[in-house]
C-alpha cells in the first residue's frame, strides 16, 4: 500500500506506518522546502529526533 497525499510531518508518517503503509509519495512538501534533502531527512527520521527544518 502507498500513501500519496498530505504527508507533511513525522506524525503523518507514524500514523500511516501504524496502519501498515510503508511507501510514501511526497512531493509538495519537498518542492516548497528551502532544503529538500534536509526536509526528507526530517520527515523520515525517528520522531524522537528533532530537526528544525521547515516542511
Amino acid at each position: 500500500m502507498v500513501t500519496e497525499s498530505g504527508i507533511r510531518t513525522q506524525q503523518d508518517v507514524a500514523l500511516m506506518r501504524k496502519h501498515g503503509v510503508h511507501a510514501f509519495l511526497v512531493g509538495e512538501a519537498f518542492m516548497v522546502a528551502p532544503d529538500p534533502g534536509a526536509a526528507l531527512a526530517a520527515l523520515f527520521s525517528s520522531p524522537k529526533t528533532t530537526h528544525n527544518v521547515p516542511l
